[in-house]
């Protein structure tokens, strides 16, 4: 990620700071509607999901300027992912309903602020289906 995306997504995290208690209320019903065989993966409410998802937002953004550091907590999240049977497919529906849902909450920011926060949950995403299939063969 260069700099200016770094900037990119601090700058505008303080704005979704604000969605911290409704953050699963603008991604989850959309997750559902687009994909609803994926509801059953979720077995939490949704409010208590939609914090789950801030924080690790919230942890992601914090290193943004060191995500190296975060590959204990990755890879512990990736096998996480695997008991709740999360396929590596499925992390390009989420993607999909995140960058949607920043969009949403942002108010239709500039295409360069989304595309900053795609590549940041793309790398993410990426290392952490990495990881999966380093723990499970997904062919099984």
């Amino acid at each position: 990620m260069t700099q200016t995306q770094i900037d990119t997504i601090k700058s505008t995290w303080i704005r979704l700071i604000a969605f911290s208690e409704n953050f699963g209320q603008v991604f989850y019903p959309k997750l559902f509607a687009y994909y609803p065989e994926l509801e059953t993966l979720f077995k939490e409410r949704q409010e208590t999901q939609g914090k789950k998802l801030f924080m690790l937002v919230a942890l992601v953004v914090t290193k943004i300027d060191k995500l190296d550091q975060l590959k204990e907590e990755v890879f512990n999240l990736a096998k996480r992912h695997i008991t709740y049977q999360v396929r590596p497919e499925y992390f390009a529906m989420f993607g999909r309903v995140f960058i949607e849902g920043i969009d949403e909450m942002l108010k239709k920011p500039k295409q360069e602020v989304l595309d900053a926060w795609k590549l940041l949950y793309d790398t993410v995403s990426e290392a952490m289906i990495e990881d999966m299939k380093s723990v499970k063969n997904f062919d099984e």
